[in-house]
């Protein structure tokens, strides 16, 4: 069992993992960023439960997540977590569409 944090470490874990996803240069947006100029119309889930160890799905609105489709959308998002010098084994990728359902 990890050791209790106390709030205020539980805070500043969270704030760091949000501006790791989220931020101005986080990965998420990054990769949010690149599918969009590619036209692409999704939605992002993401589960983080450390910065090394995140679990991102892509839910497609205006594609069929072929398997064509799956590999240039996790391509381009491991082409980034590259490019920022992550280790692309923190992250777990799912790409779904809408008629994929919420599973992770």
């Amino acid at each position: 069992m990890p050791p209790m944090l106390s709030p205020e470490e539980q805070a500043e874990k969270t704030a760091e993992i949000e501006n790791f996803i989220y931020g101005d240069s986080g990965i998420i947006k990054q990769v949010d960023d690149e599918l969009v100029k590619k036209g692409y119309e999704f939605q992002t889930m993401v589960m983080a439960n450390s910065v090394d160890d995140v679990h991102v799905k892509y839910v497609l609105n205006n594609k069929d997540a072929t398997e064509s489709e799956q590999e240039k959308v996790k391509s381009i998002f491991f082409e980034t977590v590259k490019k920022n010098n992550l280790d692309s084994n923190a992250f777990k990728l799912k790409v779904g569409d809408i008629n994929d359902g919420p599973d992770w």
